[in-house]
């Protein structure tokens, strides 16, 4: 078996496959967002785009969070921590 010439290495065809996904990705929401606009009269104005964006605001900060969390490494999905955690709600609760 003869060695690939250098235009056509592995790191190569990878970047490319990578670049592929990634267009093909914009292209799809593109069209998705084209095919609405034209199905749906009000999809394409300003207070639809204001309302989309809203609404999703939140999910984004939890998104943010959540990824700052699996990043720092700062998850425990440990089975005593995950026991534990009910019971000290309950006995940490402040007195009545």
């Amino acid at each position: 078996m003869r060695p690939l010439p250098h235009r056509f290495s592995v790191p190569t065809l990878a970047n490319a496959a990578f670049r592929l996904r990634e267009l093909g990705i914009f292209v799809a929401l593109g069209s998705i967002v084209l095919l609405f606009s034209v199905q749906a009269t009000n999809f394409a104005t300003v207070g639809n785009w204001r309302d989309i964006s809203t609404d999703v605001a939140m999910v984004v900060v939890v998104a943010v969070g959540e990824t700052m969390v699996v990043l720092t490494r700062n998850i425990d999905l440990s089975v005593r921590t995950s026991r534990r955690t009910p019971s000290r709600a309950i006995t940490e609760s402040p007195s009545r």
